[in-house]
């Protein structure tokens, strides 16, 4: 049992007492029962004393259970310094570029650039509207040597039949391709970079509107750590 049940019960016990001792003196003249008195008295203390005691551990018990809240959000906050300073300098990057998302795939960042805004409609050329964005991406790729870049196309389900891209594979391969070229012509070490195609195959959502189809028009960005590619 713990300690704020023995002490509740005993407060219970206290005032039980205190109670039938009034009661006992109610019907009997003050004169004749001095003890029973006094015993009041000491009864009131008692229950007093309690009173402080389990507002004491009530509260202890309070403090202990909101730190045992906290503290794991205080741990889930805490980066090591290198993640931390990672996710600082993608935050500025992402201030200076709204148009530029990203998220998190093992502590590492996939940039996301949708074909709005890299992109003509069908076509692998980039649009001079999304070339400072790209720059700024290469510039923080180039302070990043540590890691590997893979850019990665994808398209919609909507097939598309043309002499230069016969299917959505040429398509979505072209279309990294041409990031992968720009990062090179500012920069970008080549060695660090390669390129991926997957057409329809890997949806970011299912492709059921002209919405959803939009957003799984895309060239993602991933980086990855040199030794997880090497080793």
């Amino acid at each position: 049992m713990s300690d704020q049940k023995k002490l509740k019960q005993r407060l219970e016990h206290s005032e039980r007492r205190r109670s039938r001792i009034q009661r006992l003196l109610v019907r009997a003249p003050r004169e004749e029962d001095p003890f029973l008195w006094s015993m009041v008295d000491i009864m009131t203390l008692l229950l007093i004393f309690f009173i402080i005691m389990y507002a004491s551990i009530s509260n202890r018990a309070q403090a202990q259970t909101t730190a045992q809240i906290h503290l794991p959000q205080e741990k889930a906050r805490t980066l090591p310094e290198p993640e931390q300073m990672l996710r600082d300098d993608v935050d500025n990057l992402l201030e200076a570029n709204k148009a530029l998302h990203v998220r998190w795939e093992s502590a590492q960042p996939v940039f996301v650039l949708g074909e709005h805004i890299t992109f003509e409609e069908g076509q692998a050329e980039l649009i001079p509207a999304s070339l400072s964005l790209l720059e700024d991406l290469a510039g923080f790729i180039v302070r990043r040597s540590e890691y590997r870049v893979i850019v990665t196309g994808h398209t919609d389900d909507v097939p598309i039949h043309t002499s230069r891209y016969p299917s959505n594979w040429e398509l979505s391969s072209a279309r990294a391709a041409s990031v992968v070229r720009f990062f090179c012509n500012n920069g970008v070490d080549a060695g660090r970079l390669s390129v991926q195609g997957y057409g329809e195959y890997d949806p970011f959502v299912s492709n059921t509107s002209e919405h959803n189809r939009q957003a799984n028009r895309r060239v993602e960005i991933s980086l990855v750590r040199q030794s997880r590619i090497n080793g």
